[in-house]
């Protein structure tokens, strides 16, 4: 899998590419869990906008259910 572009996690255009055609399996597990918003800095250098961290994405492949 590819490495994550933003410093908390993965953009959100990383995760379309990953998902694919599972992108609305994946928004559907990960509705309500908490997600970061970059602005830039803290190691990025553009505002990555909404990330998804990366052991949530990871969680989701292994197929886990998501944690309260």
């Amino acid at each position: 899998m590819e490495k994550p572009e933003c410093h908390f996690g993965y953009t959100r255009e990383q995760v379309k590419r990953i998902m694919g055609d599972h992108m609305n399996a994946f928004e559907h597990w990960a509705r309500g869990s908490t997600m970061p918003i970059c602005v830039g800095g803290n190691g990025c250098r553009v505002a990555h906008g909404d990330v998804t961290y990366s052991v949530d994405l990871e969680n989701f492949l292994l197929g886990y259910k998501l944690l309260d």
